[in-house]
């Protein structure tokens, strides 16, 4: 079962909590979550496995008074119409059944890919205080949680910049609220302390060094089909 299937698997500290929200903006969040819900739910017979996870994720948030900010938040990412399997990476780090999905997913990338898809150097450098007192069982499991998210956005990096990237290539503001509230969620279980701005600065980072490789790699490929 699922660890969004748990009672208050995912209670996590709100930027913004609903108690201190108007009953038009949570009315709008709940919308939005509807919507992508709907969306998913669409054709359902010929969605993916993934896709009808993601969509019992959002009813889960859906069905939590403390969580409507999260369905917001991977509400805005499907009606940007953000590849299931990139959002279910992200969730991953909290979530069982989206770790098994994307480990899935990896190791038929690693048979597709050969080589550059296996054996990654480690993407995050854990530099800060904050950080260098973390467990490495903890530090190799964050790695490996960053490592996933690159693995899916290098199989369609194309799309992933068009859907996440704004014009001046910014990331999507809801994959850095969504990634650091469930990284603080990831802490919490195992009685590390944080402040939400510092795993904001840490994440956002992390994803930068993510998006610049993705883009780098997307450059050489495109210009080594030019040059066939």
């Amino acid at each position: 079962m699922a660890d969004f299937d748990q009672k208050g698997a995912l209670d996590l500290p709100q930027a913004q909590e609903a108690s201190e929200e108007s009953q038009e903006q949570f009315r709008e969040k709940l919308a939005a979550a509807q919507k992508a819900l709907k969306q998913i739910k669409k054709d359902e017979g010929k969605r993916k496995k993934q896709d009808n996870h993601l969509a019992r994720i959002i009813t889960y948030f859906l069905q939590s008074n403390n969580n409507t900010d999260l369905a917001g938040l991977v509400a805005a990412l499907v009606e940007k119409d953000v590849p299931s399997d990139f959002i279910l990476a992200i969730l991953s780090l909290v979530d069982s059944q989206s770790k098994e999905v994307i480990l899935l997913k990896k190791e038929q990338l690693a048979l597709e890919g050969g080589e550059s898809f296996q054996n990654q150097k480690k993407l995050v450098v854990f530099e800060a205080d904050l950080w260098k007192k973390l467990p490495p069982e903890l530090k190799t499991e964050i790695d490996n949680w960053f490592e996933h998210i690159y693995l899916i956005a290098k199989d369609e990096t194309e799309k992933i910049m068009k859907k996440t990237l704004d014009q001046d290539l910014n990331i999507n503001p809801n994959i850095l609220q969504l990634t650091s509230f469930l990284m603080q969620k990831f802490l919490q279980k195992h009685q590390q302390t944080g402040k939400y701005d510092q795993i904001y600065e840490f994440v956002h980072f992390a994803l930068k060094k993510i998006y610049e490789k993705l883009q780098i790699e997307f450059a050489e490929k495109i210009q080594l089909g030019a040059n066939v």
